[in-house]
């Protein structure tokens, strides 16, 4: 508290060449309120809120500079006057936040934003504005070998703390004998991990570690199968990492699921320090909260969204789907937005998982000579029957196939005697019910937050488009063919650009089969 408080203070000095006569000093905050690392944004802007309000107020009782008396020092008992953005950990969202902080609410000062890669466009904003910016917590090495004059940081860098990560690494090998030679780097590819990487190779020959692979992969990635694979092979004595908090969760659960550890572990900070990660790997919030395993509660969850999407549907959806498609469009888009911020105000930014153990179906299963993870192999069981009931329903059913009418012709369907209205609310009520569904089965290998949706639709509408729009078959095999895509390149390629062969087998296939390969 007392560093903290000395940092605000130390903000007001910079800045109070810029505040002339101004009694109060306006202080942006930037930190990322929602998105992965949301609750260490939050940690950090309600430390930021406390320090400030002991500044404020008079507080005789504590021991703390700057607390016996209201206001700052040397400003005739100004106040701090703190505004809050949200980067959600997005280094361009960062820049616009920055950008309007000066622009529009005239800051003095401003303090962030965790984020390298956000500190360094935000900071960039506060450079040509000569408006001072105090970093607390990035530590990528670039920030201050930039030469700007307005950018000031009170935490080491990557350089010092890789340099003592290493110290610690040779006296385990010298002094106690611990049997390491080799080093897999495995890092997310911001500004964070890549300038963790450069001073990881920098150091490593000095201290005579021999760095065996080197690991880069998209930040938030979804699946890291193919990474944790080449890392296993390799087998390095000593894995190095640089992951924020939902990356680092994932390669915990990973690695797991492959039965593979290596002799140690260096997680250097972000991810690795976060409460929410060290409460999450391992954890039972879920399963203590109802004692459930998800595949019991996975109907429950798809009826209660089924009647949801009704609800929703003669609600709102119905009213707009006589307007422009756009309409329609953002109507969807402003209801995941809403659903999303909901769930964040009662469920908070935490993280939350499963523990292995306490799932109805856990442990690798050995199958001609393969080791399956039995946490992977439930949900992909779970996708092919429903794919299959689906297909079916609409296939097979009187009111399946009045469905595929209205899609087809709604006005052709309307003369056949096709209630079209009750078709659209069966269908989108049905859409919903099998996201709470998949949302239920993905707890057996995903973390769960209120925000972990987003990470999916891109790639959901890539495997659609794929497949075929209007095509239950297709968007099953559009999902197969990117996740065969995705393990083959990140093992056999390259990690780093694993996605890029995604996309590019998405275009192959657009630009020949433009409806699919199994559209109508």
């Amino acid at each position: 508290m007392k560093k903290l408080l000395s940092t605000l203070l130390a903000l007001v000095m910079l800045a109070a060449p810029a505040m002339a006569l101004a009694s109060d000093c306006q202080v942006g905050i930037v930190y990322p309120l929602s998105g992965n690392v949301a609750t260490i944004g939050q940690l950090d802007v309600l430390a930021i809120e406390l320090a400030a309000e002991i500044i404020n107020n008079e507080h005789p009782e504590l021991d703390l500079p700057f607390a016996a008396e209201a206001g700052i020092p040397g400003l005739e008992g100004g106040k701090l006057v703190l505004s809050v953005s949200d980067t959600q950990g997005n280094a361009e969202i960062g820049q616009s936040e920055a950008e309007r902080l000066i622009e529009e609410i005239g800051v003095d000062v401003i303090i962030g934003a965790y984020n390298s890669a956000v500190t360094k466009t935000a900071s960039t904003v506060a450079e040509r504005s000569e408006i001072p910016f105090i970093n607390a917590d990035s530590t990528s090495v670039d920030l201050t070998e930039r030469g700007y004059e307005c950018f000031f940081r009170t935490t080491p860098h990557d350089g010092t703390f890789i340099e003592d990560s290493f110290k610690f690494l040779s006296s385990l090998r010298d002094e106690k004998g611990l049997d390491i030679q080799t080093l897999a780097l495995f890092h997310e590819d911001t500004e964070y991990g890549a300038k963790l990487r450069a001073q990881i190779e920098e150091q490593a020959p000095a201290y005579g570690f021999d760095i065996v692979e080197n690991i880069s992969y998209s930040q938030n990635a979804t699946n890291l199968s193919a990474e944790v694979m080449k890392l296993k092979e390799a087998n390095a004595d000593v894995l190095m990492c640089g992951s924020y908090n939902s990356d680092a969760i994932l390669l915990y659960r990973t690695m797991k699921e492959q039965n593979w550890t290596p002799k140690l572990l260096l997680g250097q900070r972000a991810g690795f320090t976060a409460t929410e990660t060290v409460e999450t790997v391992g954890a039972t919030d879920m399963m203590e909260l109802f004692g459930w395993d998800p595949l019991y509660s996975m109907p429950l969850c798809a009826l209660v969204l089924f009647v949801i999407g009704l609800v929703v549907y003669y609600a709102m959806v119905r009213r707009v789907l006589t307007g422009p498609k756009l309409s329609q469009r953002l109507l969807t888009f402003g209801l995941s937005l809403m659903l999303a911020n909901i769930a964040l105000y009662f469920f908070k930014s935490d993280y939350r998982t499963i523990k292995d153990t306490d799932l109805l179906f856990h442990g690798n299963l050995q199958l001609f000579g393969l080791s399956i993870a039995a946490n992977k192999l439930v949900p992909l069981l779970v996708c092919v029957a429903l794919t299959l009931a689906l297909y079916l329903f609409l296939n097979c059913t009187r009111f399946g196939k009045s469905i595929q009418a209205v899609s087809q012709d709604k006005d052709a369907a309307a003369l056949m005697g096709v209630n079209a209205d009750r078709a659209y609310a069966i269908a989108f009520a049905l859409s919903c019910a099998i996201t709470g569904a998949a949302g239920g089965v993905l707890t057996y290998y995903y973390y769960i937050s209120p925000t972990v949706g987003t990470t999916f639709q891109l790639f959901g509408f890539i495997a659609v488009s794929m497949g075929g729009f209007g095509s239950i078959i297709g968007a099953f095999a559009g999902g197969i063919i990117m996740g065969l895509v995705d393990i083959a390149a990140g093992f056999y390629l390259n990690t780093a650009l694993k996605y890029l062969f995604v996309c590019v087998g998405f275009i192959i296939i657009i630009s020949f089969k433009p409806k699919g390969l199994f559209g109508r």
